[in-house]
C-alpha cells in the first residue's frame, strides 16, 4: 500500500492501531530532518525503536536482528535509514525480507529517493506500507508545512494564527528544521500567552530574503564563489539556506548525471519543465565544467553540516565558511 499525502498515511496508522500495524514500513523523503522526525512519530505508535543507518550497519546485521526472537517487553521496531545509498547487491539482501518478514517486528525503512529502490518497492507492495513524499509540489508542500505549524504550536499548547503561519513560511521558507527552530523561538519569546500573534513573530523571527538564500547557493553550488553573508548572520538565517543549498545540489547531481549519460540540452530541459530554458542551458553549462562527483560531495558534507547546525556544536557562520571552504 502507497500513500503520496502524509494526511492520509497517518489516517491509516490510527486505523491499524492497535492490532493491525504493518510489518514494514518505508518512508521517502529527500529532507534528513523530517524523515527522521516522521520514522520517530510513526515508532512512538509502534513500540520501543532501535535507530540503525544504512552507512553503518551492515544489512545482514539488520537481518539477524529482525530474525531474534524477543521474549520480553514491548513490540521491537528498528528503523533503517538511508537505504537510498546501498549498493544494488545490498538492497537485493533486502528483498526475501520484505517478502516474508518477521511478525514480531516492525522494520522503518528511510530514504531520500526511491529511484534506485524500484525492485525493493515492487517486493514491498504486498507486505509494506509507503509513504512518498519524493513528488510533492511546492504548493503541496507549503500547505503541509502550514498544518505542521498548527500542529506543533497545539502540542506545546499555543494557538497559532494563519497570518503567523504565513509570515513564518514567509520568512523563513520550506524548510522543516528552520520552521520548526523558529517556531519554538517565538514559543519561548511569548511566555505564558496562549496565543502566538503577529506583531510577536515579527520581534522574534527573522530570516534573510529569499532572494538572498538563492544568490548565495546559487554562486557557491554553480560557480564555485564565496558571497560573504549578510550580518549578523544565526542560525535562524543558516536553515533556510541549507534548504535552498540542498535544492541546488540535488538539480545539480540530477542534471550532472544526464550529462554523464549524454543527455543534450533539450532532452534535459524537458525532465525540467519548472525551470525556464535559459536557465537550464546555464545550469547545464556550469555542471559541464564540474567533476563528476562535485555534487555527491556537496551533499555530503551539508548534510554533515546540517546536523552539527541542530547540536548547536558551532555557530552558523563558521559552519557555513566550513561548507564553503569544501565547495570552492
Amino acid at each position: 500500500m502507497k500513500y503520496q499525502s502524509l494526511t492520509a498515511f497517518e489516517k491509516h496508522i490510527t486505523q491499524a492501531a492497535p492490532d493491525h500495524f504493518a510489518s514494514i514500513y518505508l518512508i521517502a523523503l529527500s529532507d534528513d530532518y523530517e524523515r527522521h522526525t516522521l520514522i520517530k512519530r510513526l515508532a512512538k505508535e509502534l513500540g520501543s525503536l532501535e535507530s540503525l543507518n544504512a552507512g553503518e550497519t551492515p544489512v545482514p546485521e539488520l537481518i539477524g536482528r529482525l530474525n531474534t526472537l524477543d521474549l520480553f517487553g514491548d513490540r521491537a521496531v528498528i528503523s533503517f535509514d538511508q537505504i537510498d545509498k546501498l549498493k544494488t547487491s545490498e538492497v537485493n539482501q533486502l528483498l526475501p525480507y520484505a517478502a516474508q518478514p518477521a511478525r514480531s517486528k516492525v522494520l522503518i525503512l528511510g530514504a531520500a529517493s526511491l529511484k534506485s529502490l524500484k525492485t525493493l518497492c515492487q517486493q514491498l507492495m504486498r507486505e509494506a506500507v509507503i509513504l512518498d513524499l519524493c513528488g510533492e509540489k511546492p504548493w503541496e508542500r507549503k500547505k503541509r508545512m502550514e498544518s505542521t505549524l498548527f500542529a506543533l504550536a497545539h502540542q506545546r499548547g499555543k494557538q497559532i494564527g494563519r497570518d503567523v503561519a504565513e509570515y513564518l513560511l514567509t520568512q523563513v521558507g520550506l524548510d522543516y528544521a528552520a520552521l520548526e527552530n523558529e517556531l519554538v523561538k517565538l514559543i519561548t519569546f511569548v511566555g505564558d500567552k496562549k496565543e502566538l500573534v503577529l506583531s510577536d513573530a515579527q520581534k522574534i523571527c527573522c530570516a534573510l530574503p529569499e532572494s538572498t538564500t538563492w544568490q548565495l547557493s546559487e554562486k557557491l553550488i554553480w560557480q564555485q564563489q564565496l558571497v560573504p553573508p549578510p550580518m549578523p548572520f544565526e542560525s535562524q538565517h543558516l536553515f533556510p539556506l541549507i534548504g535552498q543549498l540542498r535544492y541546488q545540489l540535488e538539480l545539480g547531481e540530477q542534471i550532472k548525471q544526464h550529462l554523464i549519460h549524454g543527455e543534450n540540452n533539450v532532452r534535459i530541459a524537458a525532465r525540467f519543465p519548472n525551470l525556464r530554458p535559459q536557465m537550464i542551458e546555464k545550469y547545464v553549462g556550469f555542471a559541464a565544467r564540474l567533476s563528476s562527483d562535485h555534487f555527491r560531495k556537496g551533499l555530503k558534507a551539508l548534510h554533515l553540516v546540517e546536523r552539527q547546525a541542530k547540536n548547536g556544536q558551532r555557530s552558523a557562520l563558521l559552519l557555513w565558511e566550513i561548507f564553503a571552504a569544501q565547495m570552492i
